[in-house]
């Protein structure tokens, strides 16, 4: 059977549509996945909210929040939210939930309490009049609940010192009454810890065909049907 020339031009007439259809649907695509990449990065560089409130009328702790970002795993690799190396090194087969934070610990004191003998050094050739100072060694140091300084001069004056802060940090993730967006909030008793930055990651993992809602309600017809049939 021949084809027509008016069949021809019908058929080439397709083809381009189609074609056109196929260019025009992955410009769509990529325009869209370009904005969905730029709203990911505008959350990404989201302020963080600090604020305080007190438990049982005795504990004071603070609040750093900042909005949670969900992406798909191939978001998370392409936006080095996760890198494939690091996860296989965990041994982890899939990642749900990963939260980085960035801090400091602030902690300024105007003295320190020392074990020196303070002496008085009296004037001579290169000191006009008298002045204060601490005979060598000693030790200085200052220690609250919240964080220890220990440190002091040796007989040649070198200075050692140490710090430790205790850490005691809490991440909620979820979502905030009269709100969609899900949050990630980090709590702390310590007023010298200091959070900077929060960035926390939900991979949204799509469930198999089999454990959908649509799989299930086929399935669950199909045995239906099966079943009054094989009563009959």
């Amino acid at each position: 059977m021949s084809i027509t020339v008016k069949n021809k031009w019908l058929i080439i007439v397709i083809i381009i549509a189609l074609v056109g259809i196929f260019l025009l649907g992955g410009y769509i695509a990529r325009q869209r996945a370009d904005n969905r990449y730029k709203t990911l990065l505008s959350a990404l560089n989201d302020t963080i909210e600090y604020y305080q409130y007190t438990m049982h009328d005795t504990i004071t702790k603070l609040a750093s929040e900042k909005n949670q970002i969900i992406v798909s795993q191939n978001e998370a690799y392409r936006l080095l939210l996760i890198e494939k190396e690091e996860q296989r090194k965990l041994k982890l087969k899939a990642v749900t939930e990963k939260t980085s934070l960035e801090g400091e610990v602030k902690i300024l004191k105007d003295s320190l309490a020392h074990t020196g003998n303070v002496v008085i050094i009296q004037p001579c050739d290169s000191i006009e009049k008298p002045r204060p100072a601490i005979e060598l060694p000693f030790d200085f140091g200052d220690s609250t609940k919240y964080y220890n300084i220990a440190g002091g001069f040796d007989i040649r004056g070198k200075m050692g010192v140490s710090l430790s802060v205790p850490m005691d940090l809490d991440v909620w993730t979820g979502i905030k009454k009269g709100s969609k967006i899900p949050t990630a909030i980090v709590t702390t008793t310590n007023p010298y810890i200091k959070i900077n930055n929060i960035q926390s990651v939900k991979i949204d993992i799509p469930k198999p065909f089999y454990d959908k809602l649509w799989f299930r309600a086929t399935t669950l017809g199909i045995a239906f049907v099966g079943g009054m049939l094989v009563a009959k």
